[in-house]
């Protein structure tokens, strides 16, 4: 029982490849058993049904070799019928034939009298209940057939019989011959399961192995770029896999850079404010303190950089944030219309120097929903709102519209305010980019607005970008697909009316 048991563990410790290996090759060699086996007993069958047929026509010839001439034969004659040693010419051909087949005879003639019986039959009774009918017995142990044909000999009433045992010494020599060639030959096929089992096992788990090394490639170096290998192109379950882990890899590899860019854009944009904050404190502990006007002055200036500091850490979570809204926010809806409603009235209200106007192309009071989270979407209006108010020079005037297709809803919001120029378009949603950035940063500006904008919007699938022309402004065009399953509408009403009702909506 233990030595069972500790088989058992050692198998439980075999890599999952050896153990597709033992379990395929276990599968093919049982396979090709119950196969051949089935072939050997078909076989078999064929040649015994084919030695039963070879026997009826061989004793039709003794029969008639035993009632030539209508008179009875010596014991000599069939002495050398079924001796090949004693045959002559007459019975040759015939003598030579049941030799070679192990066909002994007892003939008896119609008194009961054993005129002759072969030396293998002296002392054997094999009784047999039909005459001129094959039967099948055991012989010494083995399969035999034995025929019983009547014998009239003569004018006698009574028949005699001729009872032949076709002990099929050449079917059983070629049926052992055949088992043992099965036997080598199976070896031989069991062999080849093996190597054909490990073949396809190293074949199907070369992925994984691959996997594996990667993997302690990733653990050795946490930036690796090593990956699966994906040029084969199988369509199976396998490459799916090699893909999803790709994929893994590439995901963990972005959030390491963003993790990294964000340690390295918040030392680069502290290191400022903090290098003035200390300077006015070494200031004011040499001798500024004393000084009421160097004091209120460095005083005020340093609470003015920890604002800053404070609105640039807040932001810097943001952006953090708004790149795994992918993952965190997937399943969020929704209504465009009501929102750009209500943003476009609070502008209204706050930029009062302003003119603000809304264009809505098409029903406007057709409900559009998009797979976004509500408060993410006001994120991105307030954003690029700010903008156009802080970028707007001599012209108070923001445009907004929004346009819908079947599939998609486009937002533009136009400002007509310094613009940005051509070479500068690509680069407005970089991190901490500014156009102009003495400007941006007395208008309070991080450089972080959009660039948490295009993160949120492409992290919904959506699309932003910019037109701009110098000195006549700019328009920013927001897409997103337009969302049309019912249960997810469902839910986007609902979350909609309690905010409506001012009821905390937990996403």
């Amino acid at each position: 029982m233990l030595s069972v048991l500790n088989r058992i563990k050692q198998l439980n410790r075999l890599s999952i490849r050896w153990k597709w290996t033992w379990l395929l090759s276990f599968a093919f060699i049982t396979f090709y058993l119950l196969i051949s086996f089935t072939m050997i007993l078909v076989l078999r069958h064929n040649q015994f049904e084919s030695e039963k047929v070879i026997s009826q026509k061989s004793s039709q010839q003794i029969i008639a070799f035993v009632e030539k001439d209508n008179s009875v034969r010596s014991p000599l004659d069939y002495e050398q019928l079924f001796n090949p040693d004693k045959a002559n010419r007459e019975y040759d051909y015939l003598s030579s034939t049941l030799q070679r087949d192990g066909v002994l005879g007892r003939i008896v003639d119609a008194s009961g009298k054993v005129v002759f019986e072969s030396a293998g039959l002296r002392g054997d009774v094999i009784e047999n209940a039909f005459f001129n009918h094959p039967q099948v017995v055991m012989y010494h142990g083995k399969e035999a057939i034995i025929i019983t044909h009547s014998l009239q000999i003569g004018q006698q009433s009574q028949p005699g019989y001729v009872q032949l045992v076709y002990t099929l010494k050449n079917y059983h020599a070629r049926i052992n011959e055949m088992y043992q060639n099965y036997i080598t030959i199976s070896l031989i096929a069991s062999v080849i399961c093996v190597v054909l089992a490990y073949g396809i096992s190293l074949y199907l788990f070369l992925p994984i192995k691959h996997m594996a090394q990667t993997m302690a490639s990733l653990k050795e170096d946490a930036e690796t770029k090593k990956r699966m290998d994906l040029s084969k192109r199988r369509s199976d379950e396998l490459m799916e896999l090699s893909v999803g882990f790709n994929e893994l890899l590439d995901t963990m590899d972005l959030y390491i850079n963003q993790q990294k860019q964000f340690v390295e854009d918040v030392s680069h944009e502290l290191r400022t404010p903090v290098a003035i904050v200390e300077g006015h404190l070494k200031l004011l502990n040499r001798w500024g303190k004393n000084d009421p006007q160097v004091l209120e002055e460095s005083l005020h200036a340093s609470l003015n950089e920890i604002e800053r500091m404070k609105t640039l850490v807040q932001e810097m979570l943001d952006l953090s944030r708004a790149e795994q809204v992918g993952i965190n926010y997937k399943n969020e809806v929704t209504e465009v219309l009501s929102l750009i409603y209500q943003i476009h009235q609070n502008f209204v209200i706050i930029n009062e120097d302003f003119t603000f106007t809304l264009e809505i192309d098409g029903d406007k009071n057709k409900e559009i929903f998009v797979p976004i989270a509500r408060h993410h979407l006001e994120q991105v209006f307030i954003i690029l709102l700010d903008n156009a108010v802080k970028y707007s020079t001599d012209k108070p005037y923001i445009h907004i519209s929004l346009s819908s297709t079947v599939n998609h809803v486009q937002i533009s919001i136009q400002d007509y305010g310094e613009g940005i120029r051509e070479e500068d378009i690509a680069k407005v949603f970089g991190r901490f980019y500014r156009v102009d950035k003495a400007r941006s940063r007395h208008k309070g500006g991080n450089g972080l607005g959009l660039s948490i904008a295009k993160e949120l919007i492409e992290g919904y699938k959506g699309t932003i970008h910019v037109e701009s022309v110098i000195n006549s402004g700019s328009i920013f065009r927001i897409e997103l697909p337009i969302i049309t399953d019912s249960t997810k509408i469902a839910q986007a009403k609902q979350k909609t009316q309690q905010h409506k009702e001012g009821k905390h909506v937990i996403n």
